[in-house]
């Protein structure tokens, strides 16, 4: 083989009114061309707007093409141009999201054991491009003597491939999108002219009596689409699996359904299952279709029901040697995007019939990652949750959830949600808390609901509390920053029973961090900053605690003795509880400035060489302070 010859040719017509969309569909190939011998031809139609002269600047071969109503005649003008392998053809409006997918695959031997590459399609059905559709296209095959594209409009490669890799890879296509009602009409006569035009000239083109059944379909000339589809199976035989007749027989409950016949769409559905023999594809477009049927007449079980034989379906292998065929809206339930919009639909339909009992087996059809409403289907879980009580639904997702960004404060705000719902019921608001127990999620507000798991079992641990501060985002904690302050009052009042000399001012400043979490969380943040919050919020009920805390505070921080002595009497009178603690704070001050002095006599003891006198001293002191650091330093020094 010629080393000379690129692995892949690209080609491409060329329109006008293209000039928004057209470079970005350059851009997108410029990774590929880089990293994979290629060539891109472009098939100049008769622009004249400018845009071929932006493609030009990227192309290999610009061919022209005399405009003769035939896109195939188009298409394989550029294509006897092309020298590759494997050939790729596009559009001019439609690019490539990321490209790393098809280098790795030319890249690679896999190349070589098929001959054709499926990416999908992107419609879109506006420019916002919030709505779309997925869809395999089958735009990508190894290049052989017989290529060539057969058909006036909706163009195919002919051979048909048979050994087919599918992939990820899409292209964003605004093909479908219209700037005006009178551009989509203008477009839709000129598809319909000759889509007509080649049905007449070969009535038994079954490929493109399925072109014209869509065009009919989207011009809601459902008369015309569905007399068009009962003609060409008319005499053929049940067992039959082509490709072409297989849509058409598809076709019609879905022209019934669109056209709001919902009784003959039915019928036609279920004809169409019990006696037909049905391709993969056909049975997977038939469950969609006729589980969002069940939609239209509101029976939100049955689409349940249905939606899980489509999924079930999706995941089951087709059979050996059954052909896929990449025909228009044929190849859409093939998708993920189509997979999970099931799953989508089946979630929410079993909230709006309070249909739990299927939840377990829809949600183990969900990808989380690729799902493209995982807040909403987080919060059908969780309804799910809350009417069944299965933890296990919980268990099996979560996890998962909670690896996805921006999804943990989703899930935290549901579950707070739901345990402010249950406050006023004991029983249920235990339950939830053993159940979340059950988990043995640590991340994140975890801390949070272990933390009233334990403190409802009274078995709270100090590594309980740290952890809740520590991981938390304290969003919610009200209830625990009481449940602390009481804890830590217990605690600095013990401290004050024993005389913890050198321990009451790190116990008293704990205190106060947790009164001010308490107001902070009952309050809000402003609510601490102010010199006096209690008179200028107006708050005359707000606990003492949280007054002689503030006030400590600041008189912590006071050098002036008096003033020092004014701020514990006002502490005093907002939350006498605290006297003991007080006088052992008071204590512990006098102490440490004896012991101030006494440092500084040692140091100058030991600096004149009088080890022994210090040592003396510096013992009473240890036992005063026996936690304090310069202390310990002072001892190691003698």
């Amino acid at each position: 083989m010629d080393k000379k010859r690129p692995v892949l040719s690209i080609s491409m017509l060329v329109s006008n009114n293209r000039r928004d969309t057209i470079e970005k569909c350059m851009e997108s190939l410029v990774p590929l061309m880089k990293a994979v011998p290629s060539e891109l031809i472009i098939v100049d139609t008769g622009c004249t707007d400018g845009s071929v002269d932006i493609a030009r600047k990227y192309a290999d071969k610009v061919v022209q093409f005399t405009w003769c109503k035939d896109f195939s005649a188009a298409r394989n003008a550029g294509l006897v141009e092309c020298t590759g392998e494997w050939f790729l053809y596009l559009d001019d409006d439609e690019w490539f999201e990321d490209v790393s997918a098809l280098i790795a695959f030319f890249q690679s031997k896999g190349k070589n054991k098929c001959d054709a590459l499926w990416y999908l399609q992107r419609n879109y059905d506006s420019m916002e491009g919030t709505s779309y559709t997925d869809a395999y296209v089958g735009r990508c095959v190894k290049m052989t003597p017989e290529t060539r594209f057969c058909g006036k409009i909706h163009e195919w490669i002919e051979p048909l491939p048979t050994k087919i890799l599918k992939t990820d890879v899409f292209v964003h296509h605004y093909g479908y999108v219209y700037k005006s009602e009178g551009d989509r009409q203008k477009h839709l006569e000129r598809n319909l002219t000759l889509e007509e035009e080649a049905v007449r000239e070969n009535p038994n083109d079954m490929r493109m009596c399925c072109q014209l059944v869509q065009e009919y379909r989207v011009a809601r000339r459902y008369e015309d689409a569905l007399a068009l589809c009962k003609r060409c199976i008319a005499d053929v035989d049940n067992k039959d699996t082509s490709a072409f007749i297989q849509y058409l027989r598809l076709a019609v409950p879905k022209i019934y359904k669109e056209w709001e016949k919902y009784d003959e769409a039915l019928f036609a559905f279920e004809d169409l299952e019990k006696n037909y023999s049905l391709l993969h594809q056909t049975r997977l477009g038939l469950f969609y279709d006729k589980a969002m049927l069940f939609g239209c007449i509101k029976q939100e079980e049955k689409l349940v029901q249905t939606f899980l034989r489509y999924l079930k379906e999706f995941n089951a292998p087709k059979k050996a040697g059954e052909p896929d065929f990449p025909v228009m809206d044929f190849a859409q339930y093939q998708s993920d995007l189509f997979k999970q919009r099931a799953v989508e639909y089946a979630v929410a339909n079993m909230i709006c019939g309070d249909v739990y009992s299927y939840a377990k087996e829809v949600f183990s059809y969900i990808d989380w990652e690729k799902n493209t409403k995982p807040k909403d289907m987080l919060a059908g879980l969780f309804r799910c949750y809350e009417e069944t009580g299965d933890v296990s639904l919980l268990a099996a997702h979560l996890p998962t959830v909670l690896r996805i960004p921006d999804m943990e404060e989703q899930v935290y705000g549901m579950l707070h949600s739901l345990y402010e719902k249950y406050q006023q019921d004991d029983e249920k608001s235990m339950s939830l808390l053993e159940d979340l127990e059950s988990l043995k999620l640590s991340s994140g507000n975890f801390p949070f609901f272990h933390l009233l798991y334990t403190e409802r079992k009274g078995i709270t641990k100090e590594r309980d509390i740290r952890d809740y501060y520590e991981k938390s985002d304290r969003k919610y904690d009200e209830e625990v920053a009481l449940l602390l302050l009481g804890k830590s009052e217990k605690k600095l009042l013990q401290y004050s029973e024993q005389k913890k000399i050198g321990s009451i001012t790190g116990a008293l400043k704990e205190y106060i961090a947790c009164a001010k979490a308490y107001a902070d969380a009952a309050y809000g943040p402003e609510f601490w900053e102010k010199e006096n919050p209690f008179e200028e919020a107006g708050l005359s009920g707000v606990p003492g605690e949280l007054g002689f805390a503030h006030t400590m505070e600041r008189t912590l921080e006071e050098t002036n003795g008096a003033k020092f002595g004014e701020g514990v009497k006002q502490a005093l009178k907002l939350h006498p509880t605290m006297l003991p603690a007080v006088r052992v704070l008071l204590e512990e001050r006098e102490v440490l400035a004896l012991a101030e002095q006494l440092k500084a006599m040692i140091r100058a003891q030991l600096a004149e060489g009088k080890a022994e006198e210090a040592k003396e001293i510096l013992s009473e002191l240890a036992m005063m302070l026996p936690e304090d650091e310069e202390v310990k330093e002072l001892l190691g020094k003698i």
